[in-house]
């Protein structure tokens, strides 16, 4: 009850909108508007560096109501989780509330790079 009461809460920033749109782009392959699958969730979140088990936890946050893939608020908790595990914290819900962008990079679908690397500023 907690996850689903903090993705209803979850409010993104202006720039997270920005992210949150170029992200899902990149994942709605199916040109739905309305969810990414859970493959292409997964390949856009892999490229975080985060451990499995530490996309694992974010995944069970973000997709609370346990979806066949992330709409585009449950795409933002997991961006805003991400951002939180890549600077050091573990993932829980309460972090959902607390803002935290991650840095991406993402120049083409094969390309998307999410956190620390060495590709130029976008």
């Amino acid at each position: 009850m907690k996850a689903l009461v903090a993705i209803t809460d979850f409010v993104p920033t202006a720039e997270e909108n920005k992210l949150l749109d170029r992200l899902f782009a990149l994942g709605d392959v199916q040109d739905s508007g309305m969810m990414i699958s859970a493959e292409s969730a997964a390949s856009l979140l892999a490229g975080s560096g985060l451990s499995s088990s530490t996309l694992a936890d974010i995944w069970d946050i973000a997709n609370v109501e346990d979806h066949p893939g992330l709409h585009r608020q449950s795409l933002g908790v997991a961006l805003r989780l991400i951002g939180h595990a890549q600077n050091g914290a573990i993932v829980d819900v309460y972090l959902v509330s607390e803002r935290m962008i991650p840095h991406f990079c993402a120049g083409d679908r094969d390309a998307l790079m999410i956190g620390r690397h060495s590709c130029a500023p976008c």
